[in-house]
């Protein structure tokens, strides 16, 4: 399953301590994924590294309810998902293409551990991922992809306090607030 999101829904988890969400739409709910920016195109790289600079943690916020009313239509799901403050990235840290699989990240909501995962649990290998984005769309310098989230999707609240973790340290925190 592959969506786009428009630039308005990028936020920056490093300079923002407090998250806008949307508070009058249902239920939002986060997945935290690894996100990869391509410093080229991967259709004019020969390996991981040389296509890839950077990699972070970040958040894919999703409506839920809209999502569901949008599936059960048959329509896309870019309200549900490309809402403006509907991504979420943090710091970037170099790639590593020998360390990529041993990458942990997770997210603790309320000092509770929510999600965690590392590239080992995948569905598909990054350079599947690319291969199919290259394919559909194209890459270019600057993408971010969103390489998919473990389990622990789940709400978050007015007030909830959120770290996101990277090789198990916090890489940044912030509190959501719901507005309406």
């Amino acid at each position: 399953m592959l969506f786009a999101k428009p630039p308005a829904s990028l936020m920056n988890a490093e300079r923002e301590k407090t998250i806008d969400l949307p508070g009058n739409r249902g239920a939002v709910h986060v997945e935290t994924e690894l996100v990869v920016r391509l410093k080229q195109s991967w259709a004019a790289s020969d390996s991981l590294a040389d296509a890839i600079d950077g990699v972070a943690v970040g958040i894919d916020w999703t409506l839920r309810e809209v999502q569901q009313r949008l599936k059960e239509a048959g329509h896309p799901w870019l309200k549900a998902k490309g809402f403006k403050g509907g991504a979420l990235l943090g710091p970037m840290h170099p790639f590593s293409e020998t360390a990529w699989q041993q990458t942990s990240f997770g997210l603790r909501r309320n000092g509770r551990l929510q999600q965690a995962g590392s590239p080992e649990q995948m569905v598909f290998p990054l350079a599947r991922l690319l291969d199919e984005v290259e394919d559909w769309f194209g890459t270019s310098a600057g993408d971010l992809l969103y390489t998919g989230t473990p389990a622990g999707v789940g709400p978050v609240e007015d007030g909830d306090q959120v770290e996101l973790l990277f090789q198990e340290q916090v890489d940044c925190r912030f509190t959501v607030r719901k507005r309406t």
